[in-house]
């Protein structure tokens, strides 16, 4: 599956489970730069998304029927595809909450 339709589909799959959610990490940096500096846009391999802990419920249940296996792993949660590699999976950062113990800040909360 390549990244942009991966993209789309997390996309379906956030919607479909009325889940606020933001785009953060490498995608939604080349995103920004997309349409003014194509030449500085770099590859990345999985898809970085800041959702609320209240909706993952919601948000496993619609990924887990769209074909994802929904993982816990180290202050986060993992959406992967069959086959797919754990740095190419899409990471459910939390609003509010550290990812790690040495992150200096929580993620920011969503914008409204």
């Amino acid at each position: 599956v390549s990244l942009a339709t991966e993209l789309s589909q997390i996309t379906k799959v956030l919607a479909g489970a009325r889940a606020p959610f933001e785009f953060v990490g490498d995608m939604a940096v080349n995103a920004h730069i997309a349409s003014q500096h194509q030449d500085r846009m770099f590859v990345t391999r999985n898809i970085d998304v800041l959702v609320q802990r209240s909706d993952l419920p919601a948000i496993v249940e619609a990924a887990t029927i769209a074909g994802y296996e929904a993982r816990k792993i180290i202050g986060e949660f993992m959406l992967r595809l069959p086959d797919q590699k754990p740095a190419e999976a899409v990471h459910l950062l939390f609003a509010g909450a550290k990812s790690k113990s040495t992150q200096p800040l929580p993620h920011p909360g969503l914008a409204s």
